[in-house]
């Protein structure tokens, strides 16, 4: 069970592994905290990379579906999941009567045209 054994069991890295230290570089400026841009040359770098070593472990995805993945994994208690419920639900009645009270001026507008 040599050095191989013993390295791989605190995390090290084989030396045929290759890492992309761009993807775990310093903050730049103007971004968020946490966010990293990537420039176009990086993605078709890093692109290039992964096809040329046929390699499927970069996935490539739009923030879209970066938030649509959070929001699905985030564990919510009964009563979030009730008072988002009930929250909906007021909003809905809120535009409701909206819609009621622009109809009935609508309506009392056009009963005084005619």
């Amino acid at each position: 069970m040599g050095s191989r054994a013993s390295q791989r069991s605190k995390g090290g890295v084989s030396k045929n592994s290759y890492v992309d230290e761009s993807l775990f570089g310093g903050k730049k400026a103007g971004t968020k905290a946490g966010a990293t841009v990537v420039s176009m040359e990086e993605l078709r770098t890093i692109r290039s990379k992964t096809e040329k070593n046929n390699q499927t472990d970069a996935v490539i995805i739009t923030q879209k579906d970066m938030e649509r993945i959070k929001e699905a994994t985030t564990i919510k208690t009964k009563e979030q999941l009730a008072q988002e419920k009930r929250l909906l639900e007021e909003q809905k009645n809120a535009a409701l009567a909206k819609s009621k009270m622009r109809k009935a001026k609508m309506m009392e507008m056009d009963a005084q045209r005619s």
